[in-house]
């Protein structure tokens, strides 16, 4: 599997030898650490080392072991999954690519959207057991870093104008909500949905109450199915064809809508751009996005 990560595009013999010749300078520089053999190589977890990815793997996988998943988390809970999250700073392994190995730029690309959900989940799971625990200033930190990290999810900025209420910042709440509705115009060309208009003037006319309206998880229904992966950084431009786009989403006589790109390198293609936006913006109606590579085709003649 190395192999085939880092040399995909060399003869199997001569990528066997680099993965030699790697291994055996792995062993003189941190022989100590790691583990070594026909089948793997790993972290030795007998040796004194700390790794930020496996201590907060390992923290969002213990952070519910005490409590049943529909609940809130504890406080006790809460303040340990906060240390946890506190390691992590956004993508995995910013800027780090091979020159050669398009499978490890795939096996990366995986990684770092499994992590990005688990952190994003988790965010949002503790922004809003601090709001339900009344530590709304815990709560609004976490919130802050679910929007800087996913700011195209509304229910993030959602999130952080009722926990900015709770806390008696009306005023910042509403400053807020011109935010999420500068970045979605900015980034996708669209409003913000109904359900962040109505929390913003339930807010405006002082009627918004902790307990009045349902959480964002319950009154927001998931992103509809795509096989996506994140964009890795905002984009910017296409205005008027994201714009179009979302007129025809929106429009119940365009029942199929297919966006062709030319070959661009992973994330980098707007089309592919344009349909992620669509994914993590339209929500809770009877629709699909997906991505599918076609073979280069010969031009058509008309």
């Amino acid at each position: 599997m190395l192999v085939n990560l880092f040399w995909d595009d060399l003869p199997q013999t001569k990528a066997a030898g680099n993965l030699r010749v790697l291994l055996a300078n792995l062993r003189k520089a941190v022989g100590p650490y790691v583990t070594i053999s026909r089948q793997h190589v790993a972290f030795n977890l007998e040796s004194i080392f700390c790794c930020d990815l496996i201590d907060l793997e390992q923290g969002l996988a213990t952070a519910r072991s005490s409590q049943p998943d529909a609940d809130p988390l504890h406080k006790v809970d809460a303040d340990r999954l906060a240390q946890v999250l506190a390691s992590y700073h956004g993508e995995l392994l910013p800027g780090f690519y091979l020159r050669s190995g398009r499978g490890f730029d795939a096996w990366l690309a995986n990684e770092r959207e499994w992590l990005w959900t688990r952190a994003i989940t988790a965010l949002d799971e503790l922004g809003q057991s601090y709001l339900q625990l009344g530590d709304y200033r815990a709560g609004i930190e976490q919130a802050q870093r679910l929007v800087q990290f996913d700011p195209l999810r509304e229910e993030g900025h959602q999130l952080l104008m009722q926990l900015l209420a709770a806390d008696g910042q009306p005023h910042s709440a509403l400053a807020h909500y011109q935010r999420c509705v500068q970045i979605l115009d900015e980034e996708m060309g669209v409003p913000p949905s109904l359900d962040t208009t109505e929390l913003f003037e339930q807010i405006q006319r002082g009627e918004w109450t902790k307990a009045a309206p349902p959480s964002t998880a319950q009154s927001n229904p998931q992103s509809i199915p795509h096989n996506l992966p994140r964009p890795m950084a905002h984009f910017v431009g296409r205005a008027a064809e994201l714009a179009q786009l979302a007129q025809l989403v929106a429009d119940p006589t365009a029942p199929l809508i297919t966006i062709v790109g030319g070959r661009r390198h992973g994330q980098d293609s707007p089309s592919h751009r344009s349909c992620a936006a669509s994914a993590r913006h339209w929500r809770g109606r009877d629709q699909q996005i997906y991505q599918r590579h076609l073979p280069d085709l010969a031009c058509a003649h008309h």
